[in-house]
Order: C-alpha cells, then structure tokens, then sequence
C-alpha cells in the first residue's frame, strides 16, 4: 500500500493470476467493497488506485482475490499509514504509526536512502535548509517478504526564517 500524502493513494498486488479480481475491503468481513481491479491476461502486479486518501489514513483495507470459478480468498489485512512531520528552520521529524510492528523499515530523503534500521515510528533529519521542500519516503518491509509492504511518501518544507 503507497499513502502518498498530496496523491491518489495505490495498491498493489504483486504475482495476480490471469484474470482474477482483486477486491479491496473495508472490513475484515461483510463491509464494503471499496476498491477492485481485474488481473491481466499474464500473471503479474495489479494497480489499485483510491482517489480519496483521507478515508484510509491510519487504517486497514482488506484484500481478497477470487479467481474465475473458485470462491473469493480469506481476506488479509492491509495496513494504510501517514506521516506525521514537523518541521523548524534546518529540522523534519517524521513519525507514524506501526501498528503491525514491521521489523525492516528503510528512510530516505530525496530519494537516497538515510536509514535502513528495525522496527521504530520516528526519525530525525537535521541539517536541513531553511525554506525548502523535501521529498520523504518511508518503506515499511516484512523481512521474509520481497519488497516493501506499505510505503509513506510527503512533500515536507522546511520553515523559512522568522
């Protein structure tokens, strides 16, 4: 799951069979449906965009995948973070919630990669310049997991002098 802060937030789903739906919950049972994709005509990804981010911050969607002629999967939780930042002249602190308690967790700033540490819920950049605008990514990974489960992306400036 990809929360980005002043974007469409995504979903995807990696190695989706031919042609199976990908449903997207609201409950771990019942609820609603509040998001679906088709899987294409080979195995791979599916893209799930939601066009209103402030419904799924700091909660949990459910996926279920039903292939043709089967009966739709258990459903698996899914969680949907956000960044907390606060920023001053030459500081950004970020925080957000690890509800799920990922264990390998990656920090990068502009795209370079500043941590790659266990499971914590904030961070620090100092040494900043005043009045600028940073790009902050943060990866949140199951270790026996390949790639990043959630991601967390903001636009963060720092403040100009008072």
């Amino acid at each position: 799951m990809t929360n980005n802060e002043d974007e469409n937030d995504v979903l995807e789903v990696a190695n989706v069979p031919v042609d199976a739906e990908v449903n997207v919950y609201d409950a771990p049972t019942g609820g609603n449906r509040i998001g679906q994709e088709i899987g294409a005509q080979t195995p791979g990804p599916v893209t799930i965009p939601f066009t209103n981010s402030s419904l799924w911050s700091d909660a949990t969607v459910y996926l279920a995948l039903k292939e043709t002629g089967k009966q739709e999967s258990p459903r698996v939780a899914v969680p949907v973070l956000t960044l907390s930042p606060t920023s001053t002249l030459n500081l950004i602190q970020i925080s957000w919630s690890n509800a799920i308690d990922y264990s390998d967790i990656k920090i990068y700033l502009n795209d370079v990669l500043k941590a790659d540490t266990g499971n914590i819920n904030y961070y620090d950049f100092n040494g900043l310049a005043q009045g600028t605008s940073y790009s902050i990514r943060v990866e949140l990974r199951d270790p026996d997991v390949d790639g990043p489960q959630v991601i967390i992306r903001a636009i963060v400036p720092t403040q100009n002098e008072l």
